[in-house]
């Protein structure tokens, strides 16, 4: 999983969201333990969501796109695509950066920032890697929904 969150940080994000009605919340009452609150998401905090998830994400923000890729059923194909397509860019950007880095005189740099750089370049190829072929299959999807359709889901119409 992504992380926990402390109860100090959910806690209160919690009761923001139930005061901006993006969601409500049911107490029932337990049996001999402690009552359990039971969260539902409104219509309203439906929409949050999707105007969320259709901004572009934050360069750099890993929790925020693995949130995407969990919530990717709330938005169209096209805007998946989109999504997929801009982190694509940004992790080969990265991998660029890396790349010249590690160009420059290794015998300066220690064996923990030799390390480092190296597993970066391996995480940023393996992302990429992921990034394609997700994307190559979006992209067989879209073509077998035939045309109309695959306008639709790539963007294009």
């Amino acid at each position: 999983m992504i992380g926990s969150p402390s109860c100090g940080g959910l806690y209160p994000a919690l009761q923001t969201i139930l005061g901006n009605g993006l969601a409500t919340m049911e107490v029932i009452p337990g049996k001999g333990r402690p009552p359990r609150k039971i969260y539902t998401i409104t219509d309203g905090g439906r929409a949050a969501l999707r105007e969320w998830m259709r901004k572009p994400s934050a360069p750099g923000s890993l929790k925020a796109f693995i949130m995407r890729l969990i919530l990717a059923g709330h938005v169209s194909p096209a805007e998946l695509i989109g999504q997929l397509a801009q982190r694509r860019s940004e992790v080969a950007s990265h991998q660029n950066a890396l790349q010249r880095a590690s160009g420059q005189d290794e015998r300066s740099a220690d064996l923990g920032q030799r390390l480092a750089l190296g597993y970066a370049l391996t995480v940023a190829h393996a992302e990429l890697a992921w990034l394609d072929d997700t994307l190559q299959h979006l992209a067989e999807t879209a073509a077998m929904a035939g045309p109309a359709r695959s306008d639709l889901i790539l963007g294009v119409a």
